[in-house]
């Protein structure tokens, strides 16, 4: 496919794209933006990173792939099985040194995906079966679930593996700090509950359909920005030992090159290629998964 055709490609949607999709889109575009905070700000951490690192990485993807990407169902920027395997990866280096190497590991990462990109490696996902795409979904979020159980309770829980993280879940549930799972379990209830019933409740009030799904959309947002004052204002983290994130710096960073020895770099190839398979195969598995539920 030649650059002309690759942008018409690209770009063929606009041609028919009608004005009225304009206000959903903004507000979509809006709602994402407001979830992508504290969702980047949990992957960092899952990292082993500070929090801030994770708007940074969430900034840049959606819109470089807004202009260069293909498909309508990808969704790119940071997951949590990557952070898992960065925390692993970075894990051997000194403390000092773990964001640097996280950065190199990123650009590592974004090379061999471009290598693949040239070699037309994204052919390899129409082979993928669809039982394989689900289980690798489900796995991932079993292992994403255990892996945030340290923070949902504020408890010690080592390992990196379902195997390691689940015995060691149930060793330290006796250290459960009540409050934290308080917020934590009951934040994961309303949530559960503005998908489940408020829109349902909405139209049985005689709420206009499109009105109850907006504010069924807006749930995420209103349950954080809850959340968020109630600790501000009863001092949740000061009286009564609730963790928080701490401060985030309120500007971006200098952009500069990772500068390191030749060694550093060649002890992250290895954790690269396999971040850079594992972040296509996530990224094309959602991608699928949800295609296939839109038939497109």
């Amino acid at each position: 496919m030649t650059l002309k055709e690759r942008i018409i490609d690209n770009y063929g949607w606009m041609r028919g794209y009608n004005r009225s999709f304009l206000t959903s889109d903004m507000l979509t575009a809006i709602m994402l933006t407001v979830l992508l905070v504290p969702q980047a700000l949990a992957y960092a951490m899952l990292a082993d990173l500070p929090p801030q690192a994770g708007i940074y990485a969430a900034i840049f993807p959606p819109v470089i792939y807004a202009f260069f990407g293909s498909s309508r169902m990808l969704s790119v920027g940071p997951v949590a099985i990557v952070s898992i395997m960065t925390a692993y990866a970075i894990g051997s280096f000194p403390p000092e040194l773990r964001v640097i190497s996280a950065a190199m590991l990123a650009m590592l990462s974004g090379g061999f995906l471009m290598v693949f990109g040239l070699l037309r490696g994204g052919a390899v996902s129409t082979f993928f079966s669809r039982p394989v795409v689900t289980a690798y979904i489900s796995g991932a979020a079993l292992l994403i679930i255990l892996s945030q159980f340290k923070n949902l309770l504020q408890i010690n829980v080592s390992g990196s593996k379902i195997s390691e993280l689940l015995p060691s879940v149930l060793a330290n549930l006796g250290e459960t700090h009540a409050l934290t799972a308080f917020v934590g379990l009951g934040t994961i209830a309303l949530l559960w509950g503005f998908k489940r019933f408020v829109v349902l409740w909405l139209r049985l009030l005689h709420v206009k359909k499109r009105k109850a799904q907006l504010v069924g959309k807006l749930g995420p947002i209103i349950v954080v920005a809850l959340s968020t004052l109630a600790t501000v204002f009863f001092k949740l983290d000061t009286d009564y030992g609730l963790a928080t994130v701490g401060y985030i710096p309120a500007s971006l960073p200098h952009l500069n090159f990772p500068v390191a020895n030749l060694d550093h770099w060649r002890n992250l190839i290895l954790a690269a290629l396999l971040i850079s398979l594992v972040g296509f195969v996530d990224s094309v598995s959602v991608a699928q998964t949800l295609a296939a539920k839109l038939r497109h």
